[in-house]
């Protein structure tokens, strides 16, 4: 209506992708020191071409998709007017010219043009007509248009006016005079009737779903300027997507396991390293603390606040006598206790979950009495540090119990996961939870995602199984099913179930193999067999190695030695080092593979009594 009464109508997309640059710029600026201007560069750089090409899309703007990366890697795009193309294509409809846009482009000399007038127009997209634009030039250089009437041609075509089309093919074929000035039509320009209304079948065929070459152009660019940021920054670039989604569990674990597939450090909550978002450290993804259930933000920055004008906090009940003023409860406090933020004390996260309320409680009284003139209680019994003040000596939590509360704190796992040691068994299955679930992309349309009742098989842990009954009383099971990208509903019909239901059971590992189908809330797979894992054998568990080195009087270039030693054998095997000043273990973060070589070297920088490897304890 608006367009009717020649009023100019206007739409505004709030794109996510904008935030997820500007964070990313920002990061680069305190990591690298660099600042990048997008509009200061030629959109022609080799290495953001090979990247879009190899498909690893992941995060990338409009091509994240596994059919759009598909589609990149067959294509092999060299310059953004493909990009440009490649988001045209994508969708339903014009993904019937994929096959003949990438034969073209790589058989350039195989292409033919309906008519000589075609080529300037078709050849930016080697033949194929992509583009709304593209038809108003057709009708332009072919039919003598105006370009207000070409246009309208352009607009009568996409809103399927069946009539008004096969009207405007006598003008388009034959001319005519419109408001005194002459459309001379194919004919008197030398097109044939026959080519001419050739091309005008095809035109209208196509119209109904072209694009629009501006908007494709402007995310193309968006997709350009992502793809740059993933090539040479991917670190910088996934934490700032990781910010923006901190509030989303999925696509954290979706992220957070892709930093982890392409060997990059994702290092824990720690109460002295971390900022309320995920950080950049030395190429390491630090996790956020705001990540977490139950930390508010503005408790988070008061803590950080507090750590820049005071320094680091040094042990727990210092922590919490020096946040008292902002107001952190027992339950804040025992999150950050599960998500791993004290372990860089030294104590068991078992320790401090039997002391914290008896120390928010005497830190409370403390204040109480000071206000009243009287001693602090921890003045009186000289509990300054953890060094002094009393822990009950008891064992850490088994490793599946941390994992179990990392999760449920931070809605993900923190420091490993239960199907980490099947790694190498769930690469082996074509589809998981991220590539068989479709999502809305930032224009609203559904990206991704796989066709209504095609056949997936999934590995993983079933982490929920609920029986439920129809309105007739039958029975079914609904729950979901978790692997290393995210979940994805599963449902077994009452007529399956009975043969089912001893395989469907809570936190089991299984296979499971059915149907997709697509409901408003997403994807579900309707079962047609479940398997468990009863002949796959876990990967063998990490070992631990560590470090004995007296901070204070070790030379600080014995650390970043030991740390060039540490990076020389990546690996999933864990890194720690004990302060022989105060006798806490710190972890180092790197992942490595023990071997004789790396004990060699190490025994050779620290002392030969001076490195321990123990086994982890399989929970």
């Amino acid at each position: 209506p608006c367009e009717e009464r020649g009023l100019l109508k206007m739409d505004f997309l709030g794109l996510r992708t904008l935030t997820d640059i500007k964070k990313a710029l920002d990061i680069i600026k305190v990591t690298q020191g660099k600042e990048i201007d997008f509009y200061d560069m030629e959109y022609n750089d080799e290495g953001v071409f090979k990247l879009i090409g190899d498909g690893d899309t992941h995060a990338v703007f409009q091509l994240e998709s596994e059919g759009m990366k598909k589609f990149m890697r067959d294509l092999k795009p060299s310059s953004l007017e493909d990009i440009i193309a490649g988001i045209s294509l994508y969708r339903p409809g014009p993904m019937d010219k994929i096959g003949e846009y990438v034969y073209n482009k790589k058989n350039p000399d195989k292409i033919k043009y309906d008519h000589p007038l075609c080529e300037p127009i078709l050849k930016v997209t080697y033949g194929v007509m992509v583009y709304q634009e593209q038809v108003m030039q057709m009708v332009q250089a072919l039919g003598g248009y105006t370009l207000g009437r070409a246009d309208n041609v352009r607009r009568m075509m996409s809103k399927k006016k069946t009539d008004a089309m096969e009207k405007e093919r006598e003008v388009f074929i034959n001319g005519i005079v419109d408001h005194g000035k002459v459309i001379p039509g194919c004919v008197k320009n030398g097109v044939s009737k026959e080519v001419g209304n050739k091309i005008y079948d095809d035109m209208i065929s196509f119209a109904s779903y072209a694009f629009n070459k501006s908007h494709a152009a402007a995310y193309a660019v968006l997709a350009y300027q992502t793809a740059y940021l993933k090539a040479y920054y991917p670190v910088e670039f996934i934490t700032a997507v990781l910010n923006n989604r901190i509030t989303s569990i999925d696509e954290i674990r979706n992220y957070l396991t892709y930093l982890k597939e392409r060997d990059v450090t994702v290092l824990p909550p720690s109460i002295n390293k971390s900022f309320a978002e995920f950080s950049v450290e030395d190429g390491k993804v630090r996790i956020g603390l705001a990540a977490i259930k139950n930390v508010g933000r503005g408790v988070i920055e008061g803590i950080v606040q507090e750590r820049e004008a005071n320094g680091d906090f040094t042990d727990f009940v210092q922590f919490v006598r020096r946040t008292a003023d902002l107001q952190i409860n027992k339950r804040l406090l025992e999150s950050l206790i599960y998500a791993g933020a004290f372990d860089g004390f030294g104590k068991y996260r078992s320790q401090y979950i039997a002391v914290y309320e008896s120390v928010i409680d005497r830190v409370n009284k403390d204040k109480a009495a000071k206000l009243k003139g009287q001693f602090s209680f921890f003045e009186m019994e000289q509990v300054a540090d953890s060094d002094t003040f009393e822990y009950p000596d008891m064992r850490e939590y088994p490793h599946a119990v941390k994992l179990a509360k990392e999760k449920e704190v931070a809605g993900v796992y923190l420091t490993g996961h239960p199907l980490e040691e099947y790694t190498g068994f769930l690469r082996k299955f074509k589809y998981n939870a991220a590539n068989i679930t479709a999502h809305t992309g930032e224009d609203g349309e559904e990206e991704g995602g796989l066709p209504e009742d095609t056949t997936v098989t999934l590995g993983g842990m079933l982490i929920e199984a609920e029986r439920k009954f129809t309105k007739a009383g039958k029975e079914l099971a609904i729950g979901k099913l978790e692997d290393l990208y995210g979940t994805v509903d599963v449902m077994i019909p009452g007529f399956k179930y009975s043969r089912m239901k001893n395989a469907f059971v809570k936190d089991t590992m299984v296979t499971v193999t059915g149907k997709l189908k697509k409901r408003e809330e997403g994807a579900t797979v309707w079962v047609d067999s479940i398997e468990p894992w009863q002949n796959v054998a876990p990967e063998k568990p990490p070992k631990m190695i560590c470090f004995y080195l007296s901070f204070s009087k070790s030379a600080p270039e014995i650390m970043d030695s030991l740390q060039d030693i540490l990076k020389a054998y990546p690996g999933r095997d864990e890194t720690y080092c004990k302060n022989s000043d105060d006798n806490k273990i710190y972890p180092l973060g790197i992942g490595v593979t023990i071997t004789e070589g790396l004990i060699s070297e190490a025994k050779g920088l620290v002392g030969d009594g001076n490195v321990k490897v123990a086994e982890r304890e399989r929970s």
